[in-house]
């Protein structure tokens, strides 16, 4: 919450995600910033499904 780098993403236009399973595989949930939507692994499918690609392997 009082991270820098959390305040600067957040005044950003960003969407921030972060993915439920790693939050709670972390102990992060206590911790957690409002500002970043937790989201499971479909919706994480969901989300890049949306966006075009960003890098070819």
């Amino acid at each position: 919450r009082g991270s820098s780098v959390i305040r600067a993403l957040s005044a950003s236009p960003l969407a921030l995600h972060a993915l439920k399973n790693d939050i709670a595989a972390r102990g992060l949930s206590v911790h957690f910033s409002p500002n970043i939507a937790i989201i499971s692994y479909n919706d994480f499918v969901r989300l890049t499904e949306k966006q075009p690609q960003q890098m070819a392997w």
